[in-house]
Formats: C-alpha cells, structure tokens, sequence
C-alpha cells in the first residue's frame, strides 16, 4: 500500500526539511520553526494501524489544556471548546472529521490519521491547521511579564 505513495512521502519529507525513514515510514522535520513528526504506528503482526502526526510548538500551550479527543463522532471537551474563538472550535471541528482522534498536552499536539495515508501531502494543510489550534491555545504573552 505504502508503495504507491512513496513519492508522495518523499515530497512530505522534502517539504519538512527531512528525509523519509522507508523502513518505519517515518518522518522528523520542521514546520513553520516547529518540530513534526509523522510516523506510522504498525500492529504486532506488521500491519499499520494508524498515522500519528506529532507538532510540538516553539512555545508550550496553556496550562490546563491536556486532553485526549477520540474523534468517532463524540464532541469536543468544553474545557477546550472554552478556550478556542469560533474560529478555533471551527478547526477543531475540521480535524476531529479528518482523523481518528486528538491529544493535546502543554508541549504538542498529536493527531492519529488513517494508514496508510492516501495523501501524504495533506498532512500539510493538518499541520496549518494544528499550528492554528496551538496559537490559539498559547497563553497571552505581553512586554511586561
């Protein structure tokens, strides 16, 4: 399965800044200053159970936002929902409906997608996304702190 899309991963890798490990296929790279990961997680009998896509931001998130959101059609926590502007819940909502599940702790954020992944290169436009949730969830910060 993953043969097919070994130029598509190639590219992800490229565009990270990194270079695909075909063996795991997996990948440790920079997105916008911040540190990614995309790895796939395989079963015992070397199967692959899922795509984890792993952003940890430059500045850790808010304390009190650490939560696991399995994304099978249950809603998101209120204590997160709370913190985000419409906006935000907006992109949550989007990556709940894109993946099988969120956890958000104060030093990243890991979204578990599909594997093998059918379009490498959307993991780009979940990074955008994940890269807006993490700033929207990044304490306010002023010049007299």
């Amino acid at each position: 399965a993953f043969v097919h899309g070994l130029a598509s991963w190639r590219e992800l890798a490229g565009r990270l800044g990194a270079e695909l490990q075909t063996g795991a296929m997996r990948v440790h790279g920079r997105y916008r200053g911040q540190d990614v990961r995309v790895r796939t997680r395989w079963s015992a009998a070397g199967c692959p159970e899922h795509t984890l896509l792993t952003l940890r931001p430059a500045v850790a998130l808010a304390e009190g936002v650490s939560v696991v959101l399995r994304c099978d059609g249950d809603a998101e926590p209120s204590a997160l929902r709370e913190r985000l502007p419409d906006a935000g819940r907006a992109v949550l909502e989007r990556l709940c409906a894109r993946s099988q599940g969120l956890k958000v702790g104060t030093s990243q954020l890991a979204l578990e997608l599909e594997a093998p992944l059918r379009e490498p290169l959307a993991v780009l436009e979940r990074l955008d996304e994940l890269t807006r949730l993490a700033r929207w969830l990044t304490p306010s910060q002023g010049p007299y702190r």
